[in-house]
């Protein structure tokens, strides 16, 4: 992760990503009612275009979050982005939606998600995404896996 270390250089970097999520989110995210699910594109892009982020894992892929990492507007430096999904059927879909772009890799472990903790080296990624399962106790099950084995390496949204 290249973190950028003179204030003009962020001020600037942070007013170049409020210009992408303006463009992302007026001309491709539908009414607000219906984007529940993309309450936190915004964030991302923000960090995205500020911190140089290049390798990410994501728990739960969607087409939001996804999508949006794969956006070289938004994400400019990403080199690869590994999902670990839980709903079998719903991969090929975000594989479409992302036009099959090679840095995606997106994984099937069913439920419960966090049993693939041991199996990742979590200090290969600059940035971790926690967007699966829609039942809480399962999500705050996999926070807690990743705080045991948090390195304090990357940033974990």
């Amino acid at each position: 992760m290249n973190h950028r270390d003179s204030p003009g250089l962020l001020l600037s970097e942070f007013q170049r990503a409020f210009r992408v999520v303006r463009k992302v989110t007026f001309r491709r995210l539908p009414s607000r009612n219906a984007i529940d699910y993309a309450t936190h594109v915004p964030i991302l892009v923000g960090l995205g275009c500020s911190l140089g982020i290049a390798r990410i894992l994501e728990f739960g892929a969607g087409f939001y979050s996804t999508l949006t990492f794969l956006n070289r507007s938004a994400f400019p430096d990403v080199i690869s982005v590994s999902t670990i999904e839980s709903e079998l059927d719903w991969i090929p879909r975000v594989y479409g939606a992302a036009k099959d772009d090679p840095r995606l890799r997106i994984r099937h472990v069913p439920e419960p998600i966090e049993s693939v903790l041991p199996e990742l080296d979590l200090a290969q990624y600059d940035l971790i995404l926690v967007d699966s399962s829609s039942e809480a106790a399962r999500r705050a099950a996999l926070i807690r896996g990743l705080a045991d084995r948090f390195t304090g390496t990357c940033l974990v949204v």
